[in-house]
């Protein structure tokens, strides 16, 4: 189990390892925030093509993956859950660099944002950064984004610079020091 600190609201909120028996959940929570978040800035049909579907989590529970691009060094998704063991947030990420680490996920039910629980999967992929000797955590934020945005900015990440995809979106490329 990962030990969460006294910032979180729910004192039986609890961040640890994604094991299978959560593909469900993570598929779910995943899937839901992700729909929130990209209402207002993907159409329907990319919202849709990019759901995270049981077979996607299945294969990144551990170890690498490869999301159309380079491998990355992959921690395996982390989960918060209550202690009735309803998951409420799921999180992943992993090392890009020697001293650099990834943000490359992290969504909450869309009905419990604001209780910390971001917080804490973010502190948990936090101390899986440390201990993989990084110094700076990035993440990718699509432009727009009404709950990211602001979330990594009160958790300290800037923006380094803007970037455009292939679909051209615009994407924040930010930053944060996360030495001890």
């Amino acid at each position: 189990m990962i030990q969460t600190d006294s910032a979180n609201h729910d004192s039986s909120l609890k961040v640890r390892k994604a094991e299978l028996r959560d593909v469900l959940g993570v598929s779910r929570v995943c899937s839901d925030g992700w729909r929130d978040t990209y209402a207002s800035i993907h159409t329907p049909e990319h919202i849709e093509r990019v759901i995270y579907s049981l077979e996607r989590i299945s294969s990144e529970i551990d170890g690498p993956v490869d999301w159309d691009g380079p491998t990355y060094d992959w921690d395996g998704w982390l989960v918060a859950e209550r202690g009735d063991g309803r998951l409420l947030g799921a999180s992943g990420g992993g090392p890009t660099g020697e001293r650099t680490w990834e943000v490359c996920v992290l969504y909450l039910d869309p009905n419990e944002q604001r209780r910390g629980i971001g917080r804490a999967l973010l502190k948990a992929m936090t101390d899986q950064a440390r201990a993989r000797g990084a110094s700076e955590q990035w993440v990718t934020v699509t432009a727009g984004n009404p709950q990211g945005i602001p979330f990594y900015e009160a958790m300290g990440f800037v923006t380094a610079h803007e970037t455009d995809s292939p679909s051209g979106v615009k994407s924040l490329r930010m930053v944060r020091s996360i030495k001890p």
